[in-house]
């Protein structure tokens, strides 16, 4: 069988980019034929790279041209299947990692203002991904949503059946990610002059606005029990430094930038925390759990779907509120022993290779029926 991806660029700490190599891995294995369209990859063995050149230029810009050269590259391969992990019209699967832009906008609008919200409106950037956005769904034969949050999102927003809508969840590599011995407790407060006696919180994600970094820092002061945070991912850390020094909090909330292995961090900590305005499904949520790490998080995070309230974490309903969320984060310290284990339990439910290979039926169900 003939199989075509389609997908921008590599980025080293992205969530779709270890997903998409997962299922890659998985359909070489089968000895199918694979391509990978794509302007920025590594080599992969027994993997064709079609590589297409993309000029620098507006993120509007590059969005086009790569939809338009992939067109034309997957015309050339003709592949009995096309899964695109962009939004990229014109292929047989799409999976909606992104989410529903549409939704985005909406979020965004409440959190940046009214006069910000406008400017929304009149953006080529956002009028352009919502026409293509609204042209994938509309068309696209197989849709692929990683939440239920998000086939609702995009249910409400277009009209599309709902027979074309599958949800797979993420899923975790339970061997990767999984709980540690101990000593990476001590490595990591050492490494970034914790205080042994307060409890550390594990930010993660390379987005802060989105993630909600600035509530969290906002409730740092309110939590009941002494804490301090860690900051991983890539972001303006000048910004929110300074905002930490706004609160008081400046000496308990410390930045550790973007990292290639995020294991360590996991087994580390004592509670992950992201207050996400918009996550279709956040994989650092479902790797935390895996690691035997609690996780509070929002109900505008895909993958709060999977959380147990008081057991392996606490959901924020209101990703605004800086009280309900240091409400919960308190909660969560207040019994840490029983979410660690239950943590694990719950990220075991949802093995990476089901995922996969739940992936791998719809490809085949629809190569074979091709006309």
């Amino acid at each position: 069988m003939k199989i075509a991806f389609l997908k921008k660029r590599m980025n080293l700490f992205g969530g779709a980019e270890r997903y998409l190599s997962s299922l890659l891995n998985l359909l070489r294995g089968e000895k199918h034929e694979i391509f990978l369209i794509t302007s920025e990859w590594e080599e992969i063995p027994e993997v064709e790279i079609v590589r297409i050149d993309i000029h620098a230029g507006s993120s509007l810009l590059s969005t086009l041209e790569f939809n338009r050269r992939a067109s034309e590259a997957l015309r050339r391969i003709s592949p009995d299947c096309s899964i695109s992990l962009e939004r990229t019209p014109g292929t047989d699967i799409y999976r909606a990692g992104d989410g529903c832009h549409r939704r985005w906008l909406q979020i965004r609008r409440k959190a940046e203002g009214r006069l910000r919200g406008l400017s929304f409106h009149a953006s080529p950037l956002h009028r352009s991904l919502l026409s293509i956005e609204e042209k994938i769904f509309l068309e696209t034969p197989r849709i692929i949503a990683n939440s239920l949050m998000v086939k609702r999102d995009i249910l409400k927003h277009y009209p599309v059946d709902e027979d074309r809508l599958d949800v797979i969840y993420n899923g975790v590599d339970l061997e990767t990610f999984s709980p540690g011995d101990g000593s990476e407790r001590e490595v990591i407060r050492k490494m970034f002059n914790i205080p042994e006696d307060h409890h550390l919180l594990l930010f993660m994600g390379s987005d802060f606005r989105r993630k909600g970094l600035g509530v969290l820092i906002a409730a740092l002061p309110e939590i009941e029990v002494e804490a301090s945070l860690l900051v991983i991912g890539r972001g303006d850390t000048e910004r929110y430094a300074g905002l930490a020094s706004r609160y008081g909090v400046q000496d308990r909330v410390v930045f550790g930038g973007p990292v290639r292995d995020p294991r360590p961090f996991y087994r580390g900590a004592d509670l992950f925390v992201l207050p996400t305005l918009y996550d279709p499904f956040s994989n650092a949520t479902i790797e935390a759990l895996a690691s035997g790490l609690p996780v509070v998080t929002t109900s505008h995070n895909g993958a709060s779907e999977i959380i147990q309230t008081g057991r392996d974490g606490y959901i924020v309903t209101d990703p605004f509120s800086r009280q309900e969320l240091s409400e919960q984060i308190s909660r969560a310290l207040e019994n840490l022993p029983l979410h660690r284990s239950e943590a694990r339990k719950t990220a075991e439910r949802y093995p990476l290779r089901d995922s996969l290979n739940r992936f791998l039926e719809i490809i085949k169900e629809l190569a074979e029926n091709r006309p």
